[in-house]
């Protein structure tokens, strides 16, 4: 029954974000919209994690949270769906058997967050790019199943939109390291504490 409601939860989150597909891909949509929201980084990260644990399972890769709370102006669903996004890229290209680390911390005004992988990396003279819409890089489409080449150029217009910055660099043992920063809302977070 356990595993039957992680089911149903997933397919309804997959169902969701499916149905925004066609908002989201049109970048006009995107760039009107606006974020009002606050929300947790703990919870958002533990929703994006269980819905991404059948992939993470079926590659055996073993993905591991380190989280210092914090609360985020950003709508929950916008949030999980730049960390499914980042995280679901991350299984994709690092080895079986290997693991993901998602980091998210408070940064001066803004929360950090951070999804490091076990791949390759990202050449230095395609950092950019990456987050452009289609784009996927030559190595890329040889290790990992087909896509839309939107991922990340929805992260970047989520992101961005609402105040905050993303960008990718090689992680310190190798493979690629994604970060964003967001603003955060102390108020918000006092609210709760209250």
């Amino acid at each position: 029954n356990k595993q039957l409601l992680g089911i149903s939860n997933n397919v309804e989150r997959l169902t969701n974000l499916l149905n925004q597909l066609d908002h989201s891909t049109d970048p006009s949509n995107l760039e009107q919209a606006t974020t009002q929201g606050v929300c947790s980084n703990k919870i958002a990260i533990n929703h994006a994690t269980e819905a991404v644990r059948s992939l993470a399972q079926a590659k055996a890769v073993q993905i591991i949270a380190k989280v210092e709370w914090a609360m985020v102006r950003a709508t929950e669903s916008e949030l999980e769906r730049v960390l499914i996004n980042l995280i679901s890229n991350a299984i994709k290209y690092t080895p079986e058997g290997s693991r993901i680390e998602i980091l998210s911390h408070p940064e001066n005004e803004m929360v950090r967050f951070t999804v490091v992988d076990q791949g390759s990396g990202i050449p230095e003279h395609s950092r950019q790019e990456v987050f452009a819409p289609f784009k996927q890089l030559a190595n890329a489409k040889a290790v990992a199943s087909p896509s839309t080449g939107l991922g990340l150029s929805v992260c970047k217009t989520i992101v961005e939109r609402g105040g905050g910055k993303i960008w990718v660099e090689n992680g310190k043992s190798g493979g690629a390291a994604f970060n964003f920063l967001l603003l955060a809302d102390s108020a918000g977070g006092q609210k709760l504490i209250d």
